[in-house]
């Protein structure tokens, strides 16, 4: 059973999660957990209440924010994967984008979606670093977008190894995809 946005379980859905993990006492693996989530889920199951359920944790991993050669092998291959041009981000947008983003790939992901649809409005048939600019200025206008220094602390998702190295051997071939594909913590 896989959990995505697991940081949002209460600690009372934690303890009935582990309850479900005793299924696996007297068989082989009855039942297998992969949790998903933010840096909040390890902040969780570091609190004294969650004790029993962190014995049972088998494997962590926790994935570092993109760098921006990262970011660019990660835009470009979602724009191949789309059907589009991989060099429709000139490379001065791309830095933008990696320095808005922190190599954050959700936050990589809004920056880029958004740019797309200011670059349609524009009739834009490359995405420049003026459009990532309007983009990151109207997203923290809204506080969509925090300061770098501030998503580097509050924003590194994790993933763990096993699945990253799963994904990456039956999904795609090209790019680091456990560090691009995942976006939280599996444990």
């Amino acid at each position: 059973m896989i959990i995505d946005e697991a940081q949002n379980l209460s600690l009372n859905a934690l303890e009935e999660i582990r309850l479900l993990s005793n299924l696996n006492t007297d068989k082989p693996l009855a039942l297998q957990l992969i949790l998903v989530g933010q840096s909040e889920l390890c902040d969780k199951l570091r609190r004294p209440e969650s004790y029993q359920f962190t014995q049972r944790v088998a494997l962590t991993y926790h994935l570092k924010p993109l760098v921006r050669e990262e970011t660019e092998a990660y835009i470009q291959h979602r724009l191949n994967k789309a059907g589009g041009d991989p060099a429709l981000f000139d490379p001065r947008a791309i830095e933008v984008i990696h320095q808005q983003s922190g190599g954050i790939p959700r936050l990589i992901n809004i920056i880029c979606n958004t740019a797309l649809i200011y670059g349609y409005v524009d009739h834009k048939k490359h995405i420049g670093a003026d459009t990532i600019y309007a983009v990151a200025q109207d997203k923290a206008d809204n506080a969509l977008l925090i300061d770098s220094k501030e998503q580097h602390a509050a924003e590194e998702p994790m993933i763990s190894s096993a699945m990253a190295s799963f994904i990456q051997a039956n999904t795609f071939s090209s790019c680091d995809v456990g560090r691009i594909e995942g976006q939280g913590c599996l444990l």
